[in-house]
């Protein structure tokens, strides 16, 4: 996941709007449709984390949308003081020299993700594009791809702290320090890869990226999709948590027709391409959600809960941070693939490698289903893997 502790500054708080409602402060609009019909969700989980993996000491508010059924966390001045705190002390680098996070194996997805995007790129590159931004480049590992696949393109990378910029200059690819919304250079592509559900003003980012690019240049985006990204609404600086008819509509608002949209390759992921037109017409107000997405969630913590027995848990990054506190005693230990990341501590339990497991032990899985059937086969360790919908 390219994350960074530009987010805040490049997002503006200049355009929220909020009214009182009770003792605190709740946002007024739809920052998707720009509804005005937000309501708390029914329901709100106990605990949340941040997306560097880390236990939350903030619990926002999730609000739903009635007429587009999005979901957002209340923008109110505590929680936008909370993220900026979060941003300027940024661990995920500190921790692994993954800038992403995942249910279960963080480099195996982290890698899908780029295929994704650099088949995109592939697809919709035209003969007269010379330069690529990707704005909030992380480690620098799509960058890095994507310079072995177009040797020819002009690349560079944007941040706000200056301290990413050996990462880019030891590749030979060109650092920006500022904000995307003062950026005076354009270019013919520009990739935000998960960082558009942490804009407080999603439209107005999308505008400034718009301000990035010529006529017809071209956007690529990818972030959570909500509808199968089943711990989305748990990280608490995920400010917006959207399916792909809400990014296609916000991106029609900003003055972008649609090239491509895909929410299946990556199942818990949505993937556009956009080109800046003139004029893309009216959008079509999102169909609402058949379902509330937070039911899957709300069923896992309850199953948490209520757990009688003890349990290794597959993984180390967000869902299992969340579900450790849960778990308490109940939580042996936690294993990951990932080699940098064994022996670290996630909410006082040790990381270890797969093969530390005793054979009495259990291993509980928290990511998708059909993710079980490759790590018993990939780790033999069938008769003890336990997914968290048999609890």
């Amino acid at each position: 996941m390219n994350l960074f502790p530009m987010l805040v500054s490049i997002l503006g708080y200049q355009n929220l709007a909020v009214s009182a409602v009770g003792s605190r402060i709740i946002s007024e609009k739809c920052l998707v449709c720009g509804g005005d019909d937000l309501k708390p969700a029914s329901w709100q989980p106990q605990y949340f984390v941040t997306s560097d993996a880390l236990a939350s000491d903030f619990t926002p508010v999730l609000l739903v949308c009635d007429e587009c059924g999005a979901i957002q966390k209340d923008l109110s001045p505590s929680y936008i003081a909370w993220t900026k705190n979060l941003y300027q002390n940024y661990r995920v680098r500190q921790l692994s020299d993954q800038t992403g996070v995942s249910d279960a194996s963080p480099p195996l997805k982290i890698h899908a993700r780029e295929d994704s995007i650099l088949r995109l790129v592939k697809n919709i590159i035209r003969p007269d594009h010379t330069n690529l931004l990707e704005v909030g480049f992380g480690n620098g590992s799509l960058l890095r791809r994507i310079k072995n696949e177009f040797p020819s393109l002009v690349l560079a990378g944007l941040e706000v702290s200056d301290g990413h910029r050996n990462t880019l200059e030891r590749l030979g690819i060109n650092f920006i320090h500022g904000e995307i919304g003062s950026l005076k250079k354009t270019f013919d592509i520009v990739i935000v890869n998960n960082v558009l559900e942490h804009a407080c003003d999603p439209l107005d980012f999308l505008l400034a990226c718009g301000r990035c690019l010529g006529l017809g240049g071209r956007l690529i985006i990818a972030l959570p999709n909500v509808k199968c990204a089943t711990y989305d609404v748990i990280i608490a600086d995920h400010v917006i948590h959207t399916n792909a008819q809400h990014v296609a509509f916000l991106a029609q608002k900003a003055q972008f027709s649609t090239l491509f949209l895909d929410d299946q390759t990556i199942p818990d992921q949505t993937l556009v391409a956009l080109e800046l037109t003139m004029d893309p017409g009216a959008p079509d107000l999102p169909f609402q959600p058949r379902t509330n997405e937070n039911q899957v969630i709300k069923k896992i913590e309850h199953k948490l809960q209520n757990v009688n027995e003890e349990f290794v848990v597959f993984g180390s990054t967000i869902a299992a941070c969340w579900a450790a506190r849960y778990l308490k005693e109940k939580l042996l230990f936690l294993i990951d693939e990932d080699e940098t990341r064994v022996g670290l501590i996630v909410e006082g339990k040790e990381v270890r490698a797969p093969e530390d497991v005793l054979p009495h032990q259990k291993i509980l899985f928290l990511g998708h289903k059909d993710s079980l059937a490759s790590i018993r086969l990939r780790l033999n360790i069938s008769e003890r893997l336990m997914h968290i919908d048999d609890l």
